[in-house]
């Protein structure tokens, strides 16, 4: 989890003062409790509004939010196409 946060505190470095809204899928890294602890050290005594990270799981399971998967499905399915 370190890279994680590692890079979370890359993109805080970027945008000094900015609040961040980072989207995550449901990889297991993302929901870690060391991620958890971390994001909770930050914004500990700020309201939800003034938080520095907020982090939005997205569709866990859906590729259509997935670039990688949906080029997959675009070759998949253009390559079943070739069949008929």
């Amino acid at each position: 989890m370190d890279f994680l946060i590692n890079f979370l505190e890359y993109l805080r470095s970027q945008r000094h003062g900015a609040k961040l809204l980072i989207l995550w899928d449901g990889a297991s890294y993302h929901r870690s409790q060391k991620i958890k602890d971390y994001l909770d050290s930050l914004n500990t005594n700020l309201e939800k509004e003034q938080w520095l990270i907020t982090c939005v799981h997205i569709c866990p399971k859906c590729t259509s939010t997935k670039p990688a998967f949906a080029g997959y499905q675009t070759f998949s399915l253009r390559r079943q196409a070739s069949y008929f």
